[in-house]
Order: structure tokens, then sequence, then C-alpha cells
């Protein structure tokens, strides 16, 4: 079955299981990918593994690995595949966001609140760029203190993405 869209969900699985070509392709594009010719990498992590996890791997901007992808695949197939990208794609809209909420939590903002706006890119989060956001907010003037006695709030704000 032919993909028609590509997303950051997209599993590594599927499309090299739709376009076999891929596989070639980026193994050629990030020598990190090179695990891909291997099959039973294919079949298990390859099952699991999304386009975001990927591009984090090779350490490679997921918007620019989707429409190179994409372009390949028109390129061999004449096939046009949409890419649907996210803003929340980009790790510094993420850590610009979570510090907007991590702030307004700070200001009093109700917790039921953040947890609704957090959700609008909770599936982009890397759990990790949490303790990174709260350090650079630390850096920038926030009282660790403080920074501490928001914490149940930040991760019960953040829960449903750890």
């Amino acid at each position: 079955m032919k993909l028609t869209t590509i997303t950051a969900k997209t599993k590594i699985n599927d499309l090299v299981t739709a376009y076999p070509f891929l596989i070639d392709f980026l193994a050629s594009y990030n020598p990190k990918f090179e695990l891909l010719k291997k099959k039973s990498f294919r079949l298990t992590l390859g099952r699991l593994a999304s386009l975001r996890q990927a591009a984090a791997m090779g350490k490679t901007p997921l918007g620019e690995l989707m429409k190179a992808i994409g372009k390949e695949i028109e390129k061999r197939t004449g096939q046009s595949v949409r890419i649907e990208e996210n803003p929340y794609d980009d790790p510094e809209v993420r850590k610009k966001v979570l510090k907007e909420i991590i702030r307004d939590l700070h200001r009093g903002e109700n917790v039921e609140e953040a947890k609704a706006r957090f959700r609008t890119f909770l599936d982009s989060v890397d759990p990790a760029e949490i303790g990174e956001v709260e350090e650079a907010l630390v850096k920038e003037g926030l009282p660790v203190g403080e920074i501490q006695r928001l914490c149940d709030a930040h991760v019960e704000v953040m829960r449903e993405g750890l």
C-alpha cells in the first residue's frame, strides 16, 4: 500500500515497506540511517520508530528529512506525497511554548488551562525538553526555588506527555 501523506508520526517500517528504494536513499542521506539496511532492524525498531525519532537519531531537521523523502518518492514513482508538517515539530518552537506555559503557571494560571494548552502539542514533546526548558528559565532569572515549587504543577500539566 502506497502512502499519500507523510507526517512526523509516520513509522519507518511503513515507509520502507511502501517504498523499498527508500532504504538505500535514507542510508545515503545520513550515515546513521545505514541501520535500515538490516532487515532485523527494520522489523524491530523500524516498526516503532517514527520519522521524528529517526530525524532526532540522525541529528537531521525533521522537516528537511520529510521533504527529501517526499521528493525521492515523487522522483522514483511520479507519485506526489503530501508532507504534513506541524509547527511544533521544530524543537525551538516547542521550547518557546513550554517556557510560556511554565511562566504562566508561575504567574498563577489555572493548571487545567495550562494542560489544555500543553495538549495542543503533546505528541511532539520529548520529556528531556521539559528539563532543558526549566534549566533555561533558571538561567533567565526564574529562581530555582520557584521552579521547584511549581514542579508538581509542571508534572501535572505535562503528565500525559511523559
